[in-house]
């Protein structure tokens, strides 16, 4: 169960930022704390009753958050396949729920798509939500990336990629539904900073070419 793979990673984080000097005492506590707070925490699938992108992409958020929240606390000392691999193995089942339920979009006309119970989104709006998915995500996998060990390295970053690659197919797909014309230009001032991101992990071809951004 998603859940309970969270609750073992955050555990074994927990003891392996104990285990470390002082500095890292701070961290240890933080993640207890962290726990203490999470504790109802579950990943819940999603499928029939959804209705709109916004909507998908809120529940991406809130079911993402808790998990990335935790990877946010790993340093070179503790940054292990053990403990990363169940957090991200999460990270993709949310993602590929989202694109099962995009999918589920794919002949719906866009002022239905993008639409919610209180009212139309406009593409500022929506674009700002896509951009608050994407440094979610892109964020976390890099804080992942730039403590990678040389020993944990092989075993690591194909799966920051693969949830990276995961990812830039939810992007394409609601480009693919909302039009490029209309989300992209407002879409893309709200990324620069993930562009970087994007490159390092290997993912210019890998849905994010929708954008319309040289990251190769």
């Amino acid at each position: 169960m998603p859940s309970f793979r969270v609750f073992a990673a955050i555990a074994a984080l927990s003891c392996a930022a104990f285990s470390l000097a002082a500095p890292t005492k701070a961290i240890s506590e933080s993640v207890k704390l962290q726990v203490s707070g999470q504790a109802n925490v579950t990943i819940k699938t999603r499928g029939s009753g959804v209705t709109s992108i916004p909507d998908i992409l809120t529940r991406v958020v809130g079911d993402v958050q808790p998990i990335v929240s935790q990877l946010n606390y790993i340093t070179s000392a503790n940054n292990t396949h053990s403990i990363v691999n169940p957090l991200l193995t999460d990270v993709q089942t949310t993602l590929n729920q989202a694109i099962s339920d995009v999918k589920a979009l794919n002949s719906t006309a866009v002022n239905g798509a993008t639409n919610t119970v209180t009212g139309a989104w406009n593409t500022a709006d929506l674009a700002g939500l896509v951009a608050q998915v994407l440094h979610l995500v892109l964020t976390t996998l890099g804080k992942v990336l730039s403590t990678l060990s040389i020993a944990e390295y092989n075993l690591i970053f194909p799966l920051l990629a693969q949830v990276g690659s995961i990812l830039g197919n939810l992007l394409s797909l609601i480009i693919a539904i909302v039009g490029p014309k209309d989300l992209v230009p407002a879409l893309l001032p709200l990324i620069q900073d993930l562009l970087p991101i994007i490159q390092n992990l290997g993912l210019g071809a890998n849905g994010y070419a929708s954008i319309g951004a040289s990251v190769n």
